[in-house]
């Protein structure tokens, strides 16, 4: 029975230092999981740096005509 609710068998010093040390754990789970999101957050660096111009192909030059104006 202790071991699985030991907090009614503790005097008052044992349940503040249960109370603390309960206070604690939640204290850093939260720390971490707010860590966790941060990271999760923060945009991936891209996948295609250096990797060179496009391909022709990829361009589709022929779907779009070159006017000369970039906008």
């Amino acid at each position: 029975m202790f071991a699985k609710d030991p907090f009614p068998f503790l005097d008052v010093a044992g349940k503040k230092k249960m109370l603390a040390a309960q206070s604690a754990l939640l204290r850093k789970a939260c720390d971490v999981s707010a860590e966790m999101r941060g990271q999760q957050s923060q945009p991936a660096e891209a996948d295609n740096i250096d990797v060179g111009p496009a391909p022709e192909p990829d361009l589709q030059s022929d779907l779009i005509e070159a006017s000369g104006n970039p906008f």
